[in-house]
């Protein structure tokens, strides 16, 4: 079978993640000032695409109960993510952060935070569809001016682009992404990242360039 390959299209660049985040995070600061619970909700929706790297369909069938975020927990556990396969996926201190200030937010508007409530509503739904979060992705990238092409799945890819790049360690980013196999997450490994970058351009240094033509 043919390995399928990550070109760099199919995720974002590192000034890419920077200028979406800091649109986002900005435009939740003014929509609570005002009132408005779109761009609250879709922020922390893409956070957890990017810094947790869920699928969108276990994004929308997150629930309340799901967010482990306590003294001494951060974690999300995905309930039977793709192939019926559930995880414990382990998060940073900014998205724990930002999942606390998520949910006291959801407590000041009358949002319900009961455990089986799901994380992410509509205004005509308890619970976000699939179609609705990658409409919402797709609107945030086009207001940040970033390529048209990237989909919610291009943030699964940067995580785990971004994962690898920090920990080289397969088996980590595999267990976080939930892949049934490490040969699925190898992509990761096959992207022509900084440090091979860093390497070819240093392959001769040490080998003196003067020209022999005149």
């Amino acid at each position: 079978m043919k390995k399928w390959i990550l070109t760099p299209e199919k995720y974002l660049k590192e000034h890419e993640i920077k200028t979406l985040r800091l649109l986002l995070e900005e435009k939740a600061i003014v929509a609570e000032t005002k009132k408005q619970k779109n761009p609250i909700r879709d922020w922390a929706i893409i956070d957890i695409a990017l810094s947790a790297g869920l699928r969108a369909s276990e994004i929308c069938n997150l629930r309340t109960k799901d967010i482990h975020i306590r003294k001494g927990e951060n974690s999300i556990f995905v309930e039977q993510g793709k192939g019926n396969k559930s995880r414990l996926v382990f998060i940073g201190e900014k998205l724990k952060k930002h999942l606390k200030e998520y949910l006291a937010w959801k407590k000041r508007v009358g949002e319900s935070t009961n455990s089986e409530d799901y994380l992410f509503t509509s205004e005509r739904s308890p619970k976000m569809s699939l179609s609705a979060i990658q409409k919402r992705f797709k609107y945030w990238v086009g207001v940040a001016g970033l390529k048209s092409g990237y989909s919610i799945h291009s943030a699964r890819h940067t995580y785990g682009t971004m994962l690898y790049r920090n920990t080289k360690d397969l088996r980590m980013v595999q267990k976080q992404l939930g892949h049934s196999s490490c040969q699925v997450t190898e992509v990761y490994a096959d992207v022509i990242n900084e440090d091979t970058e860093k390497a070819v351009n240093s392959l001769y240094e040490s080998i003196s360039t003067k020209s022999c033509c005149k």
